[in-house]
């Protein structure tokens, strides 16, 4: 019996590396074969779905899958253990544009930052070569925001917000983006924020959008009213199998959200599936805008979300409380990847070093692990030898790693600081995993502020 699961699992993975080589190609009338009949197409891999999975390598995926998935109902905006939605993926070193573009359309955030370096997808847009002012004007139509503040890990941010790094960063990296931003920055300045919005709303339609999506993308419900009564079909979907209520949900920030509570009556087909990730997310960014704003500028939004949490039968995800530093730590996931994810969560400061060795060898295993493997080794030297000499010496303290586990981090050391592309991704992802063993054979909390650290 065990033998057969064996040769089940085997034959299921030889599938979805199948499956995978056909996406890549584009081939999707032969990998939705596989999927009709042998795959789950909404299967979650780990903390992916097929869209993170076929953009791995984004620069080798073809568009026609990414439209594909998305039409089967692959969450677009799904987001992993990195915090990566596929968009994020999609423009690793500015590989994919057209799968960048399709990822906008479907709702793809480009404001979202990684738990690594916390780039940006807007940002990588201003550092691509050869400048591309089209994506860079289809980001910031998108909502892409050069004012939100934010942090970066790997290189010093030169100012409070992305524009103000780019036009303090005198490299000729940020040239031709510095030079758009600054008259960008100019308009908005004159006009207000809406100006660039309403100039280039156009950008937000898609070809197969009717009059209704176009009053739909402007939240003007008189508008939505009207098309609904000179008989325009709600259900009619566009061309990534979107209604008018989707797209709606896809493009909705958390000002539209009192216009939503009417629109969605308005549009409302009983659908619920295809929207529940959307108002997740809105709910995201209200705990997030929560944070600057006073209980007087929340309560209308924070009624409007409820209303659609409940209509749509959404199931907000628990949130995750950091650890109060005092008591010994209580895993709870199951699997070295999402044990990592959540101590990541606990533990590690947005910015800086953490204040336990605990979250210190967590922090320092996943930066390692997203500059070699998600970076392509471009920041590798001398300070990243150093964080890796740090978590070797962090394995040999509290209750050591064993010694077979020490010598077999050590050679991974030698390895790296002989060449980088001596060691494979599963020989660094070996380190995550010793990060998570240790943390596990240490859950009594050990302050970091009596450890000489190296900050970075």
């Amino acid at each position: 019996m065990e033998k057969s699961n064996n040769l089940d699992e085997s034959y299921i993975k030889n599938l979805k590396s199948k499956v995978w080589e056909l996406l890549k190609k584009g081939e999707v009338e032969e990998a939705d074969k596989i999927f009709s009949s042998e795959l789950d197409i909404h299967e979650i891999m780990g903390t992916w779905n097929w869209l993170h999975k076929i953009l791995i390598e984004p620069e080798d995926t073809n568009p026609i899958s990414i439209e594909y998935l998305i039409k089967k109902g692959v969450n677009p905006i799904l987001k992993d253990e990195y915090n990566m939605a596929p968009l994020n993926w999609a423009m690793t070193n500015g590989k994919n544009i057209e799968a960048a573009k399709i990822l906008l359309k479907a709702g793809g955030d480009p404001n979202l930052a990684d738990k690594g370096v916390r780039e940006i997808p807007l940002y990588k847009v201003c550092y691509m070569k050869p400048f591309n002012k089209e994506l860079l004007e289809l980001f910031l139509s998108y909502g892409g925001d050069i004012y939100k503040e934010y942090k970066r890990y790997g290189t010093a941010i030169l100012g409070k917000n992305l524009y103000e790094h780019i036009q303090n960063n005198r490299l000729d990296l940020f040239k031709e983006a510095g030079e758009y931003l600054f008259e960008y920055n100019k308009d908005i300045e004159k006009y207000g924020k809406d100006y660039f919005i309403n100039k280039y709303k156009s950008l937000l339609k898609d070809e197969a959008d009717s009059p209704l999506y176009e009053a739909v993308i402007d939240f003007d419900i008189l508008k939505i009213k009207k098309f609904l009564d000179e008989g325009y079909d709600k259900n009619i979907k566009n061309s990534l199998n979107y209604t008018s209520l989707v797209k709606a949900f896809s493009i909705c920030k958390l000002e539209n959200l009192s216009a939503m509570v009417e629109i969605s009556d308005l549009l409302y087909d009983g659908t619920t599936d295809s929207i529940k990730a959307f108002i997740i997310r809105l709910d995201e960014w209200l705990d997030e805008y929560s944070k600057f704003k006073d209980n007087s500028e929340l309560i209308e939004k924070r009624e409007a979300l409820n209303y659609l949490i409940k209509k749509f039968e959404v199931e907000l995800p628990k949130k995750m409380e950091r650890h109060n530093e005092k008591s010994k730590i209580k895993i709870k996931s199951i699997g070295w990847q999402n044990q990592h994810s959540e101590l990541w969560e606990q533990f590690v400061p947005e910015i800086g070093v953490a204040e336990t060795l605990q979250g210190e060898v967590i922090r320092l295993s996943g930066k390692i692990a997203y500059e070699i493997i998600d970076n392509a080794g471009l920041n590798w030297g001398k300070k990243y030898k150093e964080l890796l000499r740090n978590l070797i010496k962090y394995f040999k303290m509290g209750t050591p790693l064993s010694k077979e586990y020490l010598e077999r981090a050590e050679e991974i050391e030698d390895d790296l600081d002989e060449n980088i592309n001596a060691v494979t991704d599963d020989e660094i992802e070996l380190l995550m995993q010793y990060a998570v063993k240790w943390v596990q054979q240490n859950l009594k909390l050990i302050p970091i502020e009596k450890i000489e650290c190296y900050k970075c």
